[in-house]
């Protein structure tokens, strides 16, 4: 008897749960169908107002003053390049260190 009523309880719960699953999922009007559409509505200032324009900046100052200047950039970029088919076959090996230079002015 002991057996029978958790088999009993067992059955009921799953039942529940899948009819229940059913009902979210694939009903007319349930949770995920097609007719239920979310509708949000936008404010209606759209744009702002702001008082800088392409003509208001104005750069011929800043160029005069940085045209007898000279730059030179160099840029070291280091990296550890390893092959995914050698570590398949030999282990983690710690791979290869490479270095890239960049230089301009």
């Amino acid at each position: 008897m002991k057996r029978f009523s958790g088999l009993f309880l067992v059955s009921l719960l799953s039942g529940a749960v899948t009819l229940g699953s059913y009902k979210l999922l694939f009903d007319n009007n349930g949770y995920f169908s097609k007719n239920n559409s979310i509708v949000t509505q936008a404010q209606n200032s759209y744009g702002r107002n702001v008082g800088l324009t392409a003509e208001a900046v104005d750069f011929t100052e800043a160029a005069d003053k940085t045209i007898h200047t000279v730059v030179h950039v160099k840029n070291v970029s280091r990296t550890t390049v390893t092959n995914p088919i050698l570590e398949y076959f030999y282990g983690f090996q710690g791979g290869q260190q490479q270095e890239q230079v960049g230089t301009g002015s």
